[in-house]
């Protein structure tokens, strides 16, 4: 959904190294283009111990911290 809010908004993002979570091989396969985008140009970070937690249930502040990012990196 990020991908697509980007594409909405004409986003373009910044492309930082992609850091590697440690959880890796616990994100979906169609997932891991997006969420290594997502990581590389600032818009999740994972948590202090590097992981992504691909199934762990995503709270209304951490969209909105995402979304704010996307809105704000123009």
């Amino acid at each position: 959904m990020l991908e697509r809010t980007l594409e909405i908004f004409s986003v373009t993002l910044k492309n930082n190294s992609v850091i590697s979570f440690d959880d890796k091989s616990q994100i979906s396969e169609y997932a891991l283009n997006s969420v290594e985008l997502m990581q590389s140009g600032g818009i999740i970070t994972g948590d202090e111990n590097n992981l992504f937690s691909p199934n762990q249930d995503v709270t209304r502040a951490m969209v909105a911290v995402m979304v704010y990012k996307i809105m704000n990196s123009k």
